[in-house]
């Protein structure tokens, strides 16, 4: 978050107001533990896991950027009620799937070097896709 960069309209310091930059911070949040989960179910080598982290956190600030300016204009920014009820219910839900990688403390697991772990699948395994739900909105 960049305090220098945060704003918020008089009119909507409220409780409505809080609750939609929450869900900012939760959007956050879930990318995070999208990461944590990756570190933890993923296989790394010493020789890959800089490159691997440095090209997951790319990804992630551009998907978590895209996805809150997106859940802004779906939203209005708050305004349209319906539309921030369903995306505090949706990400209420993403948080409590994901709630087992909630934890900032991590080991990462490190393999020996193998040539067949010099490529990394994002799609490490089935349990780090809590995101996809955000499929659903548009």
């Amino acid at each position: 978050m960049n305090l220098d960069k945060s704003w918020v309209l008089p009119i909507k310091k409220s409780n409505e107001g809080l609750k939609h930059e929450l869900i900012h911070f939760q959007i956050n949040e879930i990318f995070v533990r999208k990461l944590r989960c990756y570190i933890l179910n993923g296989k790394f080598s010493y020789y890959n896991f800089n490159s691997i982290l440095s090209d997951l956190l790319k990804e992630y600030r551009y998907f978590s950027h895209a996805l809150n300016k997106n859940y802004d204009k779906i939203t209005n920014h708050g305004v349209i009620e319906s539309e921030q009820k369903r995306w505090e219910s949706l990400v209420e839900s993403i948080m409590k799937k994901s709630k087992k990688y909630n934890n900032s403390y991590i080991t990462v697991p490190m393999l020996y070097y193998n040539k067949s772990f010099e490529k990394y699948n994002k799609t490490c395994c089935n349990e780090c896709d809590f995101l996809k739900e955000f499929d659903l909105i548009k």
